[in-house]
């Protein structure tokens, strides 16, 4: 036996084994780890079926019997684990049989919750891009397009650029750039392209995708639009100089969209850091502004610098993003939406037990827009429950939302009502000190 306990060890699985009452009487040390388990007892004694939520105990209990009759089961269905994360788990079930006789049950479970998510994810995204695609192939074409002309026209006007050997060399420098525009254009792409791998990321990226390339579009072309000017008059003068300063500054732009759009689509571990909410607020304002598009104003307040959240970058400002694309669909034309920062202290005699005592710095998203009624807000940080019709919602953005605040340690305050908007706040704890170097 002791072979095949090793056996048992080595798999990656959670494999357990339950007496004929279904009671936990033997578990490997990966099934711990995958339950996250602080310690043994939490599952050893434990009667198997209450381990799982009302809706799935029938799918076990029938589990159960076809393995006390001999025979092999299996279902799939979600469950807490021990740090109280929702998780998707494929479970098979089988009899343990000694010299012919049943003696037990053997009980096999795969983590599967990455798998699920990103099959529902790819589903989404890829409707969602491919309603973008045609129109994002088109602003490339244009792209490519203007830039053969500007090669065209350096070349034609080579023989006259040769009379100022500086002016040549600083015409091939904004050439170049204009060339990295276009490449910029392409990553901006392919970066879509890979946002069905990264569920995550949620379905943010891909309805800003479409925006930014035409903002892409535009710095490029007031770039190529400068430098023709530039060479049509054969000199470079000051007026000339300050065309060539426009077009830099329009290249610089483009690039920096390009990067952040391809920051958002990469995977980042998660890295913790003193994060400054006014500053982070205040980087990401252009961002969120085309996010809400036209017809709905946007009022981003970052307050004062209140230095500072332990939390992960990418992880929080995707979930200021999530958010406030959640509020522009909740919105119609006329309606307002705010972001704002602020601080909040909870007392040691705070009635709410998941609240942890201490000081908080808050971000804030808030609307105008239709508001919740009082069982949406009950299920909203389900994982897949969306009001949204099929094809427009995953149901995944607010429950990063959620995760990233409780990874950091702290809490969501929903307040809403039917008609009345609905107002988000994240309360994250502030970093006292020098921890907040």
């Amino acid at each position: 036996m002791d072979r095949y306990r090793q056996i048992v060890e080595l798999s990656e699985d959670c494999v357990k084994e339950l007496d004929l009452a279904g009671t936990v009487v033997a578990i490997n040390d990966n099934g711990l780890k995958l339950f996250r388990a602080q310690q043994p007892s939490d599952m050893l004694g434990r009667k198997w079926k209450a381990l799982w939520p009302l809706a799935t105990q029938s799918l076990v209990e029938h589990a159960l019997s076809a393995a006390l009759r001999g025979e092999k089961a299996g279902f799939e269905a979600s469950a807490l684990d021990g740090q109280g994360m929702l998780r998707d788990w494929r479970v098979r079930v089988g009899p343990l049989r000694d010299d012919g006789r049943i003696i037990g049950v053997l009980a096999v479970s795969s983590d599967v919750t990455a798998r699920n998510a990103a099959l529902a994810a790819a589903d989404v995204l890829g409707a969602a891009f491919d309603a973008k695609a045609d129109e994002a192939g088109a602003l490339l074409a244009n792209a490519a397009t203007r830039e053969a002309t500007l090669i065209n026209t350096l070349r034609e006007s080579q023989s006259r650029l040769l009379a100022t050997n500086l002016a040549y060399q600083e015409l091939e420098v904004r050439h170049f750039q204009v060339s990295q525009g276009r490449d910029f254009a392409v990553a901006a792409q392919r970066a879509a392209e890979l946002i069905a791998e990264h569920a995550q990321k949620g379905e943010a990226v891909g309805q800003l995708l479409a925006g930014v390339v035409h903002d892409l579009n535009n710095f490029l072309h007031s770039a190529t639009t400068a430098i023709d000017l530039v060479m049509a008059s054969g000199e470079l003068g000051p007026k000339n100089t300050g065309l060539l300063t426009v077009a830099e500054a329009a290249l610089e732009q483009g690039a920096e969209m390009s990067q952040r759009l391809i920051g958002f689509a990469r995977q980042h571990p998660y890295r913790p850091e003193a994060v400054e909410l006014a500053a982070m607020v205040t980087k990401m304002e252009p961002l969120l502004h085309q996010a809400v598009g036209q017809g709905i104003e946007l009022v981003v307040d970052p307050g004062d610098s209140t230095c500072c959240a332990m939390v992960d970058r990418n992880t929080l400002e995707r979930a200021l993003l999530n958010l406030v694309v959640n509020a522009r669909d909740a919105c119609t034309s006329g309606d307002t939406i705010r972001v704002t920062t602020g601080h909040r202290v909870v007392p040691g005699d705070d009635s709410c037990t998941a609240r942890v005592p201490g000081s908080y710095l808050t971000l804030c998203v808030s609307d105008t827009g239709c508001g919740m009624s009082e069982e949406v807000m009950a299920r909203v940080f389900e994982v897949y429950f969306t009001t949204k019709p099929p094809g427009e919602g995953s149901g995944l953005g607010l429950p990063q939302v959620h995760s990233a605040v409780r990874q950091a340690g702290g809490f969501v305050t929903i307040t809403s009502a039917p008609g009345e908007g609905a107002k988000f706040e994240l309360a994250l704890p502030r970093v006292m000190g020098e921890s907040a170097k």
